[in-house]
């Protein structure tokens, strides 16, 4: 079977939403309160994905260990003005363990269902050669999965158009899961 690790996108400077996003307040989801790192972490690990290692600001680490459970990894990435690409690959450069493939998890999605994360590893699994996202009628969301060959394959610096112009550019293609889950195309910019 095969085993899908995470990573979580949460370096950013938050410069829409005013501040780090990773640190803001997702009120009542499901009952309680809870930080937008500490929900996609908690989201992450009860759907399934194993390891999880949170990509970060250096200077935001000390904070969020204090909002993620005990077996996520923090990564800081040294130069988060280099944008997305430059945390994933943060965080496939740290993940040490074997894993197929990795569920790329950015902060901003923290209404994402975990049973949505459970059903793209379980097509992950059937079909592990393929990169994989969520839809909701027929439109692309977050998070998505690529094989870790791909994955490892990711430039450091941003391009325009981040990761879904980066695998246009090398010919490859989405397989996309219909799920009913309106948190996928949620993006808390604000």
């Amino acid at each position: 079977m095969s085993r899908v690790a995470c990573a979580i996108l949460a370096a950013g400077a938050g410069r829409r939403a005013g501040g780090p996003k990773a640190f803001r307040i997702l009120p009542m989801v499901p009952d309680r309160p809870a930080a937008y790192l500490t929900r996609v972490a908690e989201v992450a690990l009860a759907g399934g994905a194993t390891p999880v290692v949170a990509v970060v600001r250096p200077w935001d680490q000390e904070q969020a260990e204090t909002l993620v459970p005990a077996d996520v990894r923090l990564v800081p990435n040294p130069a988060p003005e280099r944008g997305m690409l430059s945390s994933l690959r943060c965080a496939v450069d740290a993940l040490q363990e074997a894993a197929d493939g990795l569920l790329v998890f950015p902060v901003d999605h923290p209404e994402v269902r975990p049973g949505t994360v459970a059903a793209l590893i379980e097509a992950f699994q059937c079909d592990p050669g393929s990169l994989w996202r969520p839809c909701l009628e027929g439109r692309p969301g977050h998070p998505a999965i690529l094989p870790l060959a791909v994955a490892r394959a990711v430039p450091s610096e941003d391009l325009a158009g981040g990761l879904a112009a980066w695998v246009r550019s090398r010919g490859l293609g989405w397989r996309d899961l219909p799920v009913p889950d309106p948190g996928i195309l949620r993006n808390r910019n604000t």
